[in-house]
């Protein structure tokens, strides 16, 4: 079973504030869409964001910092998408711009690093994806000190990744690093808690560990509730893990009403192509099987396949 990743929280400086040198319009763009992500309204939040860099590269040149700014919003609001292809040359041009600004050095280059990092993840390029966490976790180490969140966030985003090769203790080590350093320094509701409890639970599945992952992500979704409201991607992104697990215990009643909430914010938000639907669907077709209802599972993994299809 594929466990969802968080959808939102480890793009760092996903929505940062312009510079105080742009334009009092493109401030109120770039405030428009902050409010349009947190309602999980991403289409529109791309074409704004698409605006904004036009403009901005007109008013300011193509390598200024608000344009690299603009750039990673653009990307990350892809990411989100699931159009991987589409975010990861405008990621590799904000780290240009920034690193030309700031210095390779600097933590604005790290959160650029961070969220390549996770566009490689997400196509299953490990590897790379490996070297950009530890890069930007040094960085981060060194320019803010080893308690800073954002050093939490590279500790989880590289525990996902020995999480997929397989190497659960050192996974297990470099998210509970994570999850201590944030409820040391954040608020206990604060969302990335909830995105350290996620990673956590994920690990604790693969080792078998499922009262306690359980536990854990029931805390998450109770958080991102609080943050975000009922009908936010990342609270799907909860209610899809806790179905997953459901699923892998045999609980089909429990999973079905989450995996259908689930399905129903993906596509209001993210798009009914998105591979989010795809998983949710294939494992709701999986539920209906389980269950001797063969005739509500056929027409979902027919969709599942149309969708693969398309994406080839």
């Amino acid at each position: 079973m594929k466990y969802f990743a968080a959808i939102a929280l480890f793009i760092t400086v996903l929505l940062a504030s312009l510079s105080v040198h742009a334009a009092s319009d493109l401030r109120d763009i770039n405030d428009e869409v902050r409010q349009l992500y947190n309602r999980g309204e991403y289409e529109r939040a791309i074409s704004l964001t698409k605006e904004a860099l036009e403009l901005t590269e007109k008013r300011l040149g193509p390598e200024d910092r608000d344009v690299a700014s603009t750039l990673g919003y653009l990307a990350n609001l892809y990411y989100l998408r699931g159009q991987y292809s589409l975010a990861e040359p405008l990621h590799k041009r904000a780290i240009a711009i920034r690193e030309k600004v700031f210095g390779a050095s600097d933590p604005i280059v790290a959160s650029s690093l961070n969220n390549l990092a996770l566009v490689y993840k997400a196509e299953g390029r490990l590897p790379e994806a490996a070297a950009l966490y530890e890069r930007a976790i040094q960085i981060n180490e060194k320019a803010q000190g080893p308690l800073h969140r954002d050093v939490a966030i590279g500790f989880n985003n590289l525990s996902l990744i020995y999480k997929e090769q397989s190497q659960l203790d050192r996974a297990a080590e470099l998210a509970s690093r994570s999850l201590n350093i944030s409820e040391n320094a954040l608020a206990p509701d604060d969302p990335l808690v909830a995105t350290n409890l996620v990673n956590v639970a994920k690990i604790d599945m693969a080792q078998g560990k499922y009262a306690r992952a359980e536990s854990l992500l029931k805390r998450a979704l109770r958080i991102r509730e609080r943050a975000y409201g009922p009908s936010h991607p990342e609270v799907a992104n909860s209610l899809g893990n806790l179905a997953f697990l459901y699923v892998d215990q045999s609980r089909y009643r429990e999973a079905e009403p989450l995996l259908q909430r689930a399905v129903s914010i993906f596509e209001k938000t993210s798009g009914s192509d998105h591979p989010y639907v795809a998983e949710c669907l294939r494992s709701l077709a999986k539920v209906f099987r389980a269950t001797n209802r063969a005739s509500g599972a056929v027409p979902l993994e027919a969709r599942v396949a149309a969708m693969s299809t398309m994406k080839r």
